[in-house]
Parts: C-alpha cells; sequence; structure tokens
C-alpha cells in the first residue's frame, strides 16, 4: 500500500512538472531600438567542428547575429518546429546564423534528421555541431529540448526560449530581424 502510494505521488509531482514546464514558454521580447533596458549576459564562447570537419569558434563567426538552437532528433516538439526555423533563417541569410547543436548520443541519428531537412537547409548560415556529452549546452544551462538562445552582434544574450515555438509569428519574426540590425 505505501508503494502505491508512493508511486502516485511521483506520477502526480513529475505531471505537475510537466504544467510548469509547458506554462514558460514565452519568447523573449525583442530588444528594444533605444538600446536593452536590461543588462544582458555574455554568450560564452565555444569551439566546435561543424559536420564536415571543419574548426569554427562562436564568436568568429561572421554573421550579425546568432540563434543558439539546442536539439535532438528524437525530440517530437523540435522534429515539428525546425522546418519553420529553418524558413525563417533563409529569409536572413548572412545576416543571422543559425548554430543548431544536438545533443543526440547517435551521430548517426542525428544526421539523418538533418539529411531530411537538406532542402531547407540551402542558403542558409547553418551550423549543425554534435554534443552528445553536452558540453555546449551546459555552460548555456540548458537541461531540456527544444530551447534557443538568441545572441546578439555584441556577443551578449537576448533571450532565452525553452520549448518549441511557432517561428513564424510577428514576435519571432521581430526578435530575428532585430539579431541583423
Amino acid at each position: 500500500m505505501k508503494l502505491k502510494v508512493l508511486v502516485l505521488t511521483l506520477i502526480a509531482f513529475i505531471g505537475i512538472l510537466a504544467v510548469l514546464h509547458d506554462g514558460i514558454r514565452v519568447p523573449p521580447p525583442p530588444p528594444s531600438s533605444s538600446g536593452s533596458s536590461a543588462p544582458s549576459l555574455p554568450a560564452p564562447d565555444f569551439s566546435f567542428a561543424d559536420l564536415s570537419g571543419r574548426k569554427r569558434s562562436l564568436y568568429a563567426l561572421p554573421e550579425k547575429g546568432i540563434v543558439l538552437h539546442f536539439w535532438a532528433s528524437w525530440c517530437a516538439p523540435c522534429a515539428l518546429e525546425f522546418p519553420s526555423l529553418l524558413r525563417e533563417m533563409k529569409k536572413r541569410e548572412g545576416d543571422v546564423a543559425l548554430v543548431a547543436v544536438s545533443i543526440d548520443e547517435d551521430k548517426g541519428a542525428m544526421e539523418r534528421f538533418l539529411a531530411k531537412q537538406d532542402q531547407a537547409k540551402n542558403n542558409i548560415s547553418f551550423y549543425p555541431v554534435w554534443d552528445p556529452r553536452k558540453e555546449i549546452s551546459l555552460p548555456f544551462g540548458t537541461v531540456a529540448v527544444p530551447e534557443t538562445i538568441f545572441i546578439g552582434s555584441d556577443h551578449r544574450m537576448v533571450g532565452k526560449l525553452p520549448g518549441g515555438t511557432d517561428w513564424n509569428n510577428d514576435a519571432m519574426q521581430r526578435l530575428l530581424q532585430s539579431l541583423a540590425d
């Protein structure tokens, strides 16, 4: 009987956590045109090898702004939002980079997922990264996917969006455009 009560309590607790997590999916506001009203933190710089093996650094990317997107191939919300994210990034080619950090343990699963997105990846500043040990995810405080961090031209984080989103809404488009300005 005690075990049954413990299991039911644990299930209720997990359910409450899930509801609370869903409740915090609020897109960050775009930075104000007069400058940021609140100080933002600098993004941790990191080096990575993209899937072609080329070494890169977050701070050395040539684009003005960066969308740092954490995802995994097994994540249903990630799979739903990825095509929309790629379409929005195509509108900002050369101005905003998409650094897509996969936390997949299986590199092949990540590569197969990206292969399905092949046409959408054309003509965008796209840097896929494999992070199975979460060496990049942890310094950014990422505990669940999808999660997106928006980084301005000054390498400061201007917003963090936990959970999936509709990339084709006015607020997200304004935020992405502000990264390109």
